[in-house]
């Protein structure tokens, strides 16, 4: 059926790089939720140093990050034990910026107590319940 319709049916000739997708797909659906939260905890640290008038971020953590980006770990066709261990990292990563950056927000507050503390990182205005 398809011989018929062959003078009708588009032709492309080339490298056929989609410039217009969006997003990666992946199988490794954990490893990139653990990706997104290190990039934004990196991001909410950075957003703190700057509301709180602090100096830059190294470089390390967001080298690490990016890191994970290489090759074949966000789309899903490295090995296993490139999961275990850049998962692992990224974990670390986000638990320990998120912690830095409540540290850092919450410097100076009046209270000793336990308290929540609500914070924005976005540049526009959020609310959120």
């Amino acid at each position: 059926r398809l011989e018929r319709a062959r003078a009708r049916l588009p032709v492309y000739q080339g490298e056929l790089y989609l410039e217009y997708h969006r997003g990666t797909l992946t199988t490794q659906s954990e490893f990139k939720r653990r990706y997104r939260a290190a990039e934004t905890a990196l991001q909410a640290r950075e957003a703190v140093r700057v509301v709180r008038g602090g100096a830059p971020l190294g470089d390390e953590a967001w080298r690490r990050v990016l890191f994970c980006q290489f090759h074949d770990a966000i789309p899903g066709s490295s090995i296993a034990l490139v999961y275990a261990q850049l998962g692992a990292e990224l974990e670390a990563i986000a638990g320990r910026e998120r912690a830095a950056a409540a540290r850092e927000l919450g410097r100076g507050a009046r209270s000793r107590r336990a308290e929540t503390i609500a914070f924005n990182p976005l540049p526009q205005p959020r609310t959120a319940v």
